[in-house]
């Protein structure tokens, strides 16, 4: 029995190992504009993990219909959101180094940003800027250029403007995650 115990133990922690989880995000789509924030209602995420490269364990599905089931107003009562300083984080090296050990592998990339200022000069240095950091930080993420595919584009409108879309899957080894929280 004790033996059973142990081997089972070691083939659970093993099959984790090489398990992946992906993100699967559907027709994401943001409005921003001086009216406000316009968010497209029928987007979908998944959220899947695989053992095995194949064998599916988990999905789980989240939607608008099933965020409104949520009531996240009775959840966020509990959170002190003064003590939560996101700047702070995101300036903290730690952060952005562990984010760099996880190998994150985008497949079927389509992101479409259009960004329009009231200032045209300002509007082409933030497309820019945009264009070459997605492109440095996705050299690495992509595995088939072929179908991937990320367009920046001006809008040149004398308006504050920012539309995207975006529709991808993200996978990430589970191995990865394990070795960023215990190392």
């Amino acid at each position: 029995m004790f033996f059973f115990i142990i081997f089972s133990s070691i083939g659970i922690v093993i099959l984790f190992i090489f398990s992946r989880l992906e993100i699967e995000l559907n027709n994401i789509k943001v409005n921003i504009d001086e009216k406000g924030v316009k968010a497209n209602k029928r987007y979908s995420i998944k959220v899947m993990l695989y053992v095995l490269k194949y064998i599916n364990i988990l999905k789980i599905e989240i939607n608008n219909k099933k965020i409104k089931k949520i009531n996240l107003k009775k959840y966020a009562k509990n959170i002190d959101f003064s003590k939560i300083n996101i700047n702070k984080l995101l300036l903290k090296k730690e952060v952005w180094n562990d984010a760099e050990k996880i190998n994150t592998e985008f497949k079927n990339l389509d992101l479409k940003v259009e960004i329009g200022t009231e200032n045209a000069f300002l509007t082409s240095i933030i497309v820019t800027l945009i264009a070459s950091g997605l492109g440095i930080i996705l050299k690495d993420k992509i595995n088939n250029t072929d179908i991937q595919k990320y367009i920046i584009i001006p809008q040149f409108k004398n308006k504050n403007i920012i539309n995207i879309e975006l529709d991808c899957i993200i996978s990430i080894k589970m191995i990865h995650i394990i070795s960023i929280m215990y190392i």
